[in-house]
């Protein structure tokens, strides 16, 4: 056993008070997002995926209140979304893509977060269906099973989250502290299944909500919680490196060259001075590399 989780709250030690929603806990941070940009980040999301739909559909779509369960069929099998669920920008769709970036960047400078960033990823928008194959099931980091992000070998420090349309209230996500988590709580694991192993009982923390940014640290083990009678949602997860001495970034054996991390400043940048590119059509599932280009 160890003092993990006192180490990794001093992280956060100097994350701001202000907007910090009460749910906050110390390795989960809740922080509200204001009603304009979170009306922003809900339009951008909806162009991405009805031009993501339309091109490979061939049709028009137009958001309604019921969109993502008339059309969860049709999203199941966009070319550009993976097995779990990441539905990614392509070269048709790099500029929408780009846009959600921009409100992303507004968000984080308006909760006064960026400060606090040494580093983070390309933002991923997620879609959960509550229709599931056997198949996803059966995986063994199937995210509907308690886990750390760490178990799947991210060595930044938090990911942050927020949900942005759909049943965000019954298809969330669930945070848990571990008692007493092992010496290897943090360390990649053959499964979540294995990873489960290594600590002793969990204390309930609370779930994603609405129009909030959460923002969850890898000590943190959560699952995906799809309640009963519930609807699809999309969400939206950065892995971040926060500016902290105490930050995994300062681990001799971590190499955050290992991960596609970008400083603070150069994801500022994108829609002003650099733009998002991306070579690969919608049409090709294959692998998706974004390319962060001069504008």
């Amino acid at each position: 056993m160890n003092n993990l989780i006192e180490t990794r709250k001093k992280v956060y030690a100097n994350f701001p008070q202000k907007g910090k929603n009460i749910l906050s806990t110390d390795i989960v941070l809740f922080y509200d997002i204001n009603d304009d940009d979170y009306n922003a980040l809900t339009k951008v999301t909806q162009n991405f995926i009805c031009k993501s739909l339309s091109l490979v559909h061939g049709k028009e779509f137009v958001w309604s209140d019921t969109f993502l369960e008339d059309n969860d069929d049709l999203i199941q099998v966009l070319p550009n979304k993976t097995p779990n669920g990441i539905l990614n920008p392509k070269k048709e769709t790099a500029s929408e893509f780009e846009e959600i970036i921009k409100v992303v960047n507004t968000i984080l400078n308006n909760t006064n977060i960026y400060p606090h960033i040494k580093k983070l990823a390309i933002p991923n928008i997620r879609y959960k269906s509550i229709n599931e194959s056997e198949e996803a099931k059966n995986r063994p980091y199937y995210t509907s099973k308690i886990h750390s992000d760490a178990w799947v070998g991210h060595k930044g420090d938090s990911i942050f989250l927020i949900g942005i349309l759909g049943d965000i209230s019954n298809n969330t996500v669930e945070f848990n502290e571990p008692i007493n988590p092992h010496n290897n709580y943090l360390h990649k694991a053959d499964s979540f299944d294995e990873g489960n192993t290594r600590y002793d009982s969990l204390k309930y923390l609370g779930q994603l909500d609405k129009q909030i940014l959460g923002i969850m640290d890898h000590a943190c083990a959560h699952r995906t919680l799809v309640k009963a009678d519930s609807g699809p949602r999309i969400s939206l997860d950065i892995a971040v490196l926060v500016d902290s001495n105490f930050s995994h970034a300062n681990n001799e054996r971590f190499d955050e060259n290992a991960y596609a991390y970008y400083e603070a400043n150069i994801i500022k940048t994108i829609g002003l001075t650099n733009k998002i590119t991306v070579e690969e059509s919608i049409f090709d599932s294959t692998s998706t590399k974004i390319q962060i280009t001069n504008a």
